[in-house]
């Protein structure tokens, strides 16, 4: 992660990561590599509001 709403990330965000918690109206910018395979990449947005818990 490379900042979160403009600033430096926090503690909690150092290291590699393969899921990013982003809360309402938050901005996060990150640095992704992509490498061994020459096609299209896929990122997906999850609102977990949207999901029903049962």
């Amino acid at each position: 992660m490379l900042s979160r709403n403009g600033g430096p990330p926090a503690a909690t965000d150092a290291g590699w990561k393969d899921t990013v918690d982003v809360r309402p109206y938050e901005v996060v910018d990150v640095l992704v590599r992509f490498e061994g395979y020459r096609g299209r990449y896929m990122l997906h947005c999850t609102t977990w509001s949207t999901r029903t818990w049962r």
